[in-house]
């Protein structure tokens, strides 16, 4: 059986990095991808424009069990470093604030920068091969169990990313190849995803889209990832959605494991802040018109129709009541509800709508280069390690350094040659 020098497992974001980064130390590449085309899920990030890394990375911004490695991780490969990747394949990027996107705003751009790169190599990519185990042999190499049959290497990268976006009828067998191989792997949960409850406020406010603050209670999270976040928040008829969720969904979700619930808090209107909230309220009060109004009617210039009823329902007011019929108690309740307004969260979405998944295989358990310390030869990149970063580029700028460094060490390693990681 020919013995491959070096295959990578998974054609996805890390998987073509570090393709392209040892087929241009020059070593020869196979990559298995087990989709019929590769970097299948780029094509919707960021809604389509693929925001693939962020000019402000912080250790902060990803949750691990293993921080320090995350430090070392962006002291080594930094956004200038994959934007000068990516110019070096013929993208050229944009940034808004401290995003960066392509210039064409197309992700499809990302990808075939990728893909034409690897094709000008001359690196092979095999697409519709379904990987399902992998063994170290007593010879030292790494005998790869495919849907093609018996594949051996010398070096192998596992670059299969995560069950998070997939509808696959094909079970993830990832995971399970890891603990084959007795890596410790922290279970994968999804992560960057919606928010679940049954308050019975949901049918009401079902499609609303809205610019809300949303923040985690009591946050008990390992990190300092953000617990608060503002933007465009999706209500749904089971729970929450958006950016600002999906911002607080690692430590939400860990507290659900943990006590069967999570506590968030919405602001209904950010950009007004309460004393001033109050104080209009007054004035309208006052007013002859706006203090005679019922509320159900006078709250539609302040909130999305259906957002009012939970409103009022949570506050204890009845909508036909009016502003100038309001206690001091009942317009306290009232703004509580507009700018405190609580939320029990008891689940999340499953994989298949979340971005990511939290947890993976232990970075203790790997050099700073990705390689396996207890079996030489094997690395592991991208969203199988356990690191996910909040919504921004985090996790593509994640897996374009992993599969970099995987790619160049692997390549140094077989050539016999250091390598430089810029």
């Amino acid at each position: 059986m020919k013995i491959r020098p070096l295959i990578i497992i998974g054609g996805g974001a890390s998987g073509l990095a570090a393709g392209i980064s040892a087929a241009e130390a020059g070593v020869p590449v196979l990559i298995l991808e087990k989709k019929e085309q590769s970097a299948k899920k780029l094509l919707v990030t960021g809604n389509g424009r693929c925001n693939f890394t962020n000019h402000c990375l912080t250790p902060e911004a990803y949750y691990t069990h293993e921080p320090a490695f995350i430090g070392r991780f962006l002291k080594r490969f930094t956004s200038d470093d994959a934007l000068r990747f990516f110019r070096e394949l013929g993208m050229e990027a944009q940034l808004r604030e401290n995003l960066a996107y392509p210039l064409s705003m197309q992700a499809q751009s990302v990808r075939l920068a990728l893909t034409d790169r690897l094709k000008a190599l001359n690196a092979e990519v095999r697409c519709g091969v379904n990987v399902t185990g992998i063994r170290r042999t007593p010879e030292g190499y790494f005998e790869i169990r495919s849907s093609e049959g018996l594949i051996q290497a010398e070096k192998v990268i596992l670059s299969c990313g995560t069950p998070a976006g997939v509808k696959d009828k094909e079970p993830y067998t990832a995971d399970r190849m890891l603990v084959s191989l007795g890596i410790h792997l922290y279970p994968l949960k999804p992560s960057l995803v919606k928010l679940t409850g049954k308050e019975g406020c949901e049918e009401s406010w079902d499609g609303v889209r809205s610019r809300c603050s949303v923040t985690l209670l009591d946050s008990e999270a390992q990190g300092k990832a953000a617990s608060s976040d503002l933007g465009e928040v999706q209500f749904t008829s089971d729970g929450l959605s958006g950016i600002p969720v999906f911002q607080i969904s690692h430590p939400a979700s860990e507290q659900i494991e943990k006590k069967g619930f999570s506590m968030l808090q919405i602001d209904f209107l950010p950009d007004f802040p309460e004393d001033a909230l109050k104080k209009r309220l007054e004035t309208m009060k006052n007013s002859p018109y706006h203090g005679e109004r019922a509320l159900s009617d006078l709250l539609t210039g302040f909130l999305p129709k259906k957002l009012i009823r939970p409103v009022l329902v949570r506050s204890g007011i009845p909508g036909g009541s009016t502003l100038q019929a309001l206690s001091e108690e009942k317009t306290e309740r009232l703004l509580a509800a507009l700018k405190k307004f609580s939320y029990r969260a008891e689940g999340t979405g499953k994989a298949e709508s979340a971005q990511v998944m939290r947890g993976g295989a232990d970075l203790r358990e790997f050099t700073d280069d990705l390689e396996s310390r207890r079996i030489p030869g094997l690395y592991v990149t991208g969203e199988l390690l356990d690191a996910d970063g909040k919504c921004g580029g985090y996790n593509l700028h994640f897996a374009w350094g992993t599969g970099i460094l995987a790619g160049k060490s692997a390549a140094g390693s077989l050539l016999n040659k250091p390598y430089d990681c810029k």
